[in-house]
């Protein structure tokens, strides 16, 4: 992995704020996970929803506006749009179920 891009992964583990504290070892990041009480499962969890939603939301307005762009581009006739929207819609209905809830 290189030794810049684990003090990049150690930082954005730090700047999450998820309870964990990473050790760099050389070109690994070890993290170790305590023991998970029925709190902290269920914290973890809400936080894990939370994510999955901000990223639910930010592919629906990618979307939104990648269709607003299409038909703003005069070169393109109609047909030829609808297919290019009908294509990133099928390409981002797909992506927010990989981000689907535990």
């Amino acid at each position: 992995m290189g030794q810049k891009y684990s003090e990049d992964v150690e930082k954005a583990i730090l700047v999450a704020n998820i309870g964990f504290t990473p050790a760099v070892m050389g070109d690994a990041v070890r993290c170790p996970i305590p023991a998970l009480s029925g709190e902290r499962r269920a914290e973890l969890a809400k936080i894990c929803h939370e994510m999955a939603e901000q990223g639910r939301v930010r592919v629906r307005n990618i979307r939104r506006e990648a269709i607003d762009a299409f038909k703003k581009i005069a070169e393109i006739g109609r047909r030829n749009r609808r297919r290019r929207e009908k294509n990133l819609k099928k390409k981002s209905k797909t992506s927010p179920t990989r981000a689907s809830p535990i």
